[in-house]
């Protein structure tokens, strides 16, 4: 494996804050290699597939988001404002905010709509998914399956 999935602090702030991201959307998948790639500016833009071994992931604290409710909301905007969470996850499973996702949430953000606005906004959309290996011994459940060049 060329470049081996490791967690990293990014310069934007995410959703889940800093970690190795994956989701199980292959188009999102395509979109955040092609962004990665033109943040670098230099390397192939690739998206690589991942089996997670659940049955060896004894121990490993996951916090799970089922839609983009109030928690949801103020678990992404702790993270995207830099101040992060309690509790510290290993991994974080939950619904990936795209841009109508982030308008919402910056009109939240900046007092415009309500937390029950918001949420309820957030509801409606339909999200994709995004997973979170927020620490090593969650990556070391991680299996390679190979790699597709975008």
């Amino acid at each position: 494996m060329e470049n081996p999935p490791r967690i990293e602090a990014s310069a934007n702030a995410l959703d889940f804050g800093a970690g190795f991201y994956l989701t199980r959307d292959r188009e999102l998948a395509k979109t955040w290699a092609r962004c990665a790639y033109m943040r670098a500016g230099t390397g192939t833009p690739a998206v690589s597939r991942f089996e997670f071994d659940e049955t060896d992931a004894d121990g490993i604290k996951v916090l799970a988001f089922a839609s983009p409710d109030r928690e949801w909301l103020r678990f992404v905007v702790s993270n995207r404002e830099g101040a992060g969470t309690d509790g510290d996850p290993d991994i974080v499973i939950g619904p990936a905010a795209d841009e109508r996702a982030v308008f919402t949430i910056g009109l939240y953000v900046r007092g415009i709509a309500t937390e029950d606005v918001a949420a309820k906004h957030l509801l409606s959309q339909k999200l994709k998914d995004q997973y979170v290996f927020k620490t090593e011994r969650a990556l070391s459940n991680l299996k390679y399956m190979g790699e597709e060049r975008v």
